[in-house]
């Protein structure tokens, strides 16, 4: 058997029946199967289906559970330790979020998790919403007005709620230290390569040569400049999802397809800072052509529900107003820029099979992962068009990016 499935082993069984199943339950089947590559970079996820037998049923009990755990590969071992992954990951599903609902207004935002182990590896066992009807939106199509507003309202409420949080306990934040584009050696390769290769695109495509002059300079005091864009705010800051992209949002929507419900999944690069890091990831990565062009539009929403849940939880943080809140956003946008430079080129790459880090960073030539990755057909629509986003704006001038 691949050793990638031996994860979930005779401990986290023993977890999961004593927690979850009752002490009667005997656990009867066990099958894994692995969720493809494309889906995840950082870890491994695997889909377990439980069968279980109860005392009070003859029938067996079904179970289907997302396990997410180490990789085996020594560069994304480091790269996760370093990143603090899943030390932030299992924080999260044993304390922080159930601090967060103990407060009433954040309704359930995640997958309910089941089992969370060190032994052999870090690996924690998940609800799998897909069995209830969740599902997460094209990535090629991105999110309509509507769904986007959804989001934002429900982002706006974790973010209130994490406020809240930081008041009673300061030191519940204290792991969440380290932005997604942090100064780590293996992230400092990622994203200067990313850099390079997208101003290298503005160089080549005609609708993006404007942006050049812009970028270039840029690249000197690189990691200045993305310290700076992603450090905490001085005034107000909030508990970031931190990789807020599309993949990472399921939707539960009816018969007749209106929205229900949402859960965000993936908490590995939780972070606290200013509300403008999730809000520029997602521009980058969430909305379709049509809706990232109702920038300005989407931000006041969400700062409408900020105020209104931060209302709601008799915060005693004061919230930005909407000019200071805007500046900020507008202050940051090298960190859009950046994850347009590294997660949107994984994005519109692809599930080809060479989609890995290493073929980011090492692959050469016009057949490699690379290159396809920053001159495909959707990248550069979708880098066109926010460009465009963040020139009306205002990002591109002087002192903002």
């Amino acid at each position: 058997m691949d050793s990638k499935f031996d994860v979930v082993n005779e401990s986290l069984l023993e977890d999961l029946l004593k927690n979850h199943l009752g002490s009667g339950a005997k656990i009867t089947t066990v099958t894994r199967k692995s969720i493809p590559v494309g889906e995840n970079f950082n870890s491994v996820l695997l889909r377990i289906s439980i069968g279980y037998s109860i005392p009070t049923s003859t029938e067996e009990q079904k179970l289907s559970l997302v396990a997410k755990c180490l990789p085996d590969d020594g560069f994304l071992i480091k790269f996760s330790e370093d990143m603090k992954f899943f030390k932030r990951e299992m924080l999260m599903y044993s304390s922080t979020l159930r601090e967060m609902y103990s407060f009433g207004c954040l309704e359930c935002v995640a997958p309910k998790p089941y089992a969370i182990s060190t032994d052999p590896k870090p690996t924690i066992l998940l609800e799998d919403l897909s069995t209830l009807d969740y599902r997460t939106a094209s990535r090629d199509e991105g999110l309509d007005l509507n769904h986007c507003h959804f989001v934002l309202d429900r982002l706006a409420a974790f973010h209130a709620t994490s406020v809240v949080l930081h008041e009673k306990n300061p030191r519940s934040m204290h792991v969440f230290d380290q932005a997604l584009f942090a100064d780590v050696d293996g992230m400092n390769a990622i994203m200067t390569t990313g850099f390079r290769e997208l101003i290298n695109t503005c160089k080549r495509w005609p609708e993006l040569k404007k942006f050049t002059s812009k970028l270039t300079p840029l690249q000197e005091g690189f990691l200045g400049n993305l310290l700076a864009a992603n450090k905490p705010s001085t005034n107000f800051n909030v508990l970031n999802h931190g990789d807020f992209w599309i993949n990472n949002i399921m939707f539960l929507h009816d018969s007749n397809g209106h929205i229900e419900d949402v859960r965000f999944i993936d908490y590995q690069a939780l972070y606290y800072s200013s509300p403008s890091i999730d809000l520029h990831y997602f521009l980058v990565l969430g909305p379709n052509f049509q809706t990232k062009h109702k920038a300005t539009e989407l931000l006041r929403h969400y700062h409408e529900k900020l105020i209104h849940y931060l209302l709601k939880l008799s915060a005693k943080t004061v919230p930005p107003k909407w000019d200071e809140f805007f500046e900020d956003f507008r202050s940051r946008a090298f960190y859009g820029v950046v994850t347009a430079a590294v997660t949107l080129a994984f994005m519109k790459a692809g599930n080809r099979p060479d989609s890995c880090i290493d073929s980011f960073l090492n692959s050469v030539g016009e057949e490699g992962f690379r290159y396809y990755a920053f001159n495909n057909s959707g990248y550069l629509k979708e880098l066109t068009t926010l460009f465009t986003v963040y020139e009306s704006l205002g990002v591109f001038q002087q002192n903002n990016i």
